[in-house]
């Protein structure tokens, strides 16, 4: 079953709707009962596959959605950087480059086609070709300006505002995710740009809003063999493992150096710092690979004096170590140790991906567990990828469009692409949510207005009775002597009764008293009479 809207959700469906009440037409038709069953049902996800036709179709009618949906579009972007022509002319290069146009297709904005070469694993499958749909796809040609803009400019953003977001590149060795996240010093990747913009946005900032105070911070780690290790502490003969640790639903690395930026330059400080720290080796792939992720981190700090609160939030840009076969890269040793856990971490990190989307299309009884806890790639990236507060999250695809790395890039486009079905089922879910929580603000709003009238016709009811009430008080209040009189008058009535028949007991009680007398005479009288013969006869 799908979860409850919360309280927030609601308010502001109510909100929203307040705010158009007045622009609204009055016949416009309410949801009905079994279209809000509809929207509940759609809310667990069937989960049923598209075949190439109908995903097209959907794909073209996401595009023209999106101008309208755009808040929530770029609150999750899975984007496709294809990597520049390297600036060298080895002839093996060059050769690479000839192979690029038969392999990777951009068929739009957003449809990517990968046909696989003959000498690729994939074409002794299948042969055929697949086509993959992202949120954008950057070509060749693209700058890293042009990038940078596109999509952590708008996360820099969403920090200022209070959201905690995440911009990382993902793709095998050797695809040019360093050159995206760090760039060169003519050419420079979105983490340096963030810092010119981040600097150089301050001030503006200050200027509109005086009552502002905004501070930024910065921290780098890196994750190496499954250790968290800190790149900005001062260098010790054995570098400490950093724990991680949930502290109050916050995914936190304890005893990270935190260090201040308040200027450009303190902050390329920092890079560099961090980059001579970093572990970094030679590999077939890659004079230069990176052997480690790294996650260099922006906090933000702003206070609001006129409130006195402090709103936190934090960008994180991560460059994770390219996926890589030890065949090819030549690895052996240390160097096969260091690949291991990379691919690892990456598999889990997909694990969850996959997870979150099975979760996504199935009902509570039936999801899985997410296995964040098994790396510590994916437990820093969980309070991104779970829940309904995290804010703006880039994932950048890099690509290599060499055709002898084909199948390496086709296995990394599938695991992008489902991190970019999770983006789409969460749009759809969070549409869906929107309705639901408009349907049950309807609700909310009728019941209220129900209650209301049953609440006037209550109040109406109980003025009636005290009226009523106070009617008979007036009644009885005017009653009162009337009633007084009346029973006085009866006591009257009652009192002569009682006292004429007092009178009429006396009268036979004087008449008794008489009769008594009378009698008594009578038998004196008599006993006179009879006393001389009593003494004259002779006793016997």
């Amino acid at each position: 079953m799908p979860s409850a809207p919360s309280r927030e959700d609601v308010a502001r469906a109510i909100h929203e709707r307040n705010i158009d009440e007045s622009t609204r037409p009055s016949n416009t038709p309410s949801l009905t009962a079994e279209e809000v069953s509809t929207i509940v049902r759609k809310l667990s996800f069937s989960g049923v596959a598209m075949d190439e036709h109908e995903e097209q179709e959907q794909e073209t009618k996401t595009e023209t959605e999106t101008e309208s949906n755009s808040h929530l579009v770029n609150k999750v972007q899975i984007v496709i950087r294809l990597r520049p022509p390297l600036g060298d002319a080895d002839p093996e290069k060059e050769k690479e480059t000839e192979e690029i146009a038969p392999c990777f297709r951009v068929l739009s904005d957003a449809t990517l086609l990968a046909q696989p070469p003959k000498t690729s694993a994939a074409y002794r499958s299948t042969g055929t070709a697949t086509s993959f749909h992202f949120s954008r796809i950057f070509r060749q040609e693209t700058e890293q300006t042009e990038l940078f803009q596109a999509t952590t400019r708008p996360v820099l953003d969403a920090a200022f505002g209070g959201m905690s977001g995440l911009v990382f590149a993902y793709g095998v060795t050797n695809s040019g995710k360093t050159y995206t996240i760090s760039g060169t010093e003519d050419a420079p990747g979105v983490l340096p740009q963030s810092l010119q913009y981040v600097m150089d946005e301050l001030p503006k900032r200050k200027e509109k809003d005086a009552q502002l105070v905004t501070r930024v911070t910065a921290t780098y780690i890196e994750i190496y063999n499954e250790n968290v290790y800190d790149l900005l502490s001062p260098t010790l003969r054995k570098r400490r493992a950093l724990r991680v640790q949930d502290c109050e639903g916050k995914i936190q690395v304890r005893g990270t150096v935190e260090k201040p930026i308040k200027t450009l330059e303190e902050g390329l400080e920092l890079l560099e710092m961090g980059r001579r720290h970093k572990q970094m080796a030679e590999t077939n792939y890659n004079s230069d690979s990176s052997r480690s992720h790294c996650v260099f981190t922006l906090h933000f700090y702003q206070q609001v004096t006129r409130f006195n609160a402090e709103l936190r939030s934090k960008v994180s840009i991560v460059d994770l170590a390219g996926s890589e076969r030890g065949s090819k890269s030549g690895a052996t040793g240390l160097r096969m140790q260091e690949a291991s856990k990379i691919n690892g971490s990456l598999m889990n990190l997909m694990r969850c991906l996959e997870t979150l989307r099975w979760n996504q299309q199935h009902p509570p009884n039936l999801q899985k567990m997410v296995p964040f806890r098994e790396s510590k790639l994916a437990r820093l990236f969980q309070e991104n990828l779970v829940g309904n507060d995290h804010g703006p999250l880039v994932m950048i695809v890099a690509v290599n469009p060499s055709s002898h790395e084909f199948d390496e890039t086709l296995r990394t486009l599938k695991y992008s692409a489902v991190a970019r079905e999770l983006a789409k089922l969460e749009l759809e879910n969070e549409e869906l949510r929107e309705q639901l929580a408009q349907v049950q603000a309807e609700k909310m709003q009728m019941e209220v207005r129900v209650r209301a009238e049953i609440g006037n016709e209550m109040r109406e009811q109980l003025q009636q009775i005290r009226a009523q009430y106070q009617s008979m008080q007036r009644q009885q209040r005017e009653d009162l002597p009337s009633a007084r009189k009346k029973r006085e008058r009866q006591h009257t009535e009652e009192s002569d009764k009682l006292r004429a028949h007092v009178q009429e007991l006396r009268e036979k009680v004087r008449e008794c008293e008489d009769e008594i007398q009378r009698i008594h005479k009578r038998h004196q009288s008599e006993l006179n009479r009879l006393q001389p013969k009593l003494v004259e006869e002779p006793v016997g």
